[in-house]
């Protein structure tokens, strides 16, 4: 059973309706734009397989083709390892915000997306970039249904989806960034490090820039 927060009789309804009154102020377009900004570093991880795999095979840990079922230095493997992990993500640990908060979540999923993203960059082993790609994509998928829920938490009903489509302009706009980074940085060796673990490297250090900036986001008052 899921615990929620105690409170008052009618509080709760109270407080929604309080916040449906609201007007979309620029305090809360700044909400959803810091909330907006998370969920970029979702979709860019979400788009980095195909930009990082040709370095990944250059480099000698993977392979373009399979050489069995689960066959862990194959590129096949490498995408598989970050879907299931958002899947875990989503599935296993989606409800741990309905009892512990919104905030925390959200915040506490991008810091571990951006660590374990880190780590990941520094591997030698297929092996061990699977693994680390596993553990960050967890973070992925919990951050992505946080803010599915989040977001219509604070924002007043009439303008939900004014807000969605920002926070959908905000996230897909990396889509590009990605790319050209996969472009500009995949072949080439910078710095005594392969151009992959650079693209790898500058979404981690964007997840983290993000998550300083959030730090004062509020609870959802709809959650407390």
């Amino acid at each position: 059973m899921i615990r929620v927060p105690n409170r008052a009789p009618g509080t709760a309804g109270l407080i929604a309706a309080r916040l449906d009154r609201l007007p979309f102020s620029g305090t809360l377009w700044r909400l959803v734009l810091l909330i907006s900004l998370g969920g970029a570093f979702e979709f860019y991880d979400l788009f980095l397989s195909p930009y990082v795999a040709p370095g990944l095979v250059a480099s000698g840990m993977f392979t373009n083709a399979a050489t069995g079922l689960f066959s862990i230095n194959g590129i096949g493997f490498f995408v598989f390892a970050a879907f299931s992990g958002m899947f875990v993500g989503c599935i296993g640990f989606g409800s741990i915000a309905d009892r512990l908060g919104r905030r925390a979540i959200f915040i506490t999923a991008l810091l571990w997306y951006s660590l374990s993203t880190a780590i990941m960059a520094f591997q030698n082993t297929a092996a061990g970039v699977d693994v680390w790609r596993f553990v960050a994509s967890i973070g992925v998928g919990l951050e992505q249904v946080t803010i599915d829920t989040f977001l219509p938490e604070l924002v007043p009903p009439k303008q939900r989806g004014k807000a969605f489509a920002f926070c959908q302009l905000i996230q897909f706009s990396v889509v590009p960034l990605v790319a050209l980074l996969g472009w500009l940085l995949v072949p080439r060796h910078l710095f005594g490090l392969d151009g992959w673990r650079w693209v790898t490297l500058i979404g981690s250090a964007g997840a983290l820039a993000s998550w300083w900036m959030r730090r004062g986001l509020p609870e959802s008052p709809r959650w407390l």
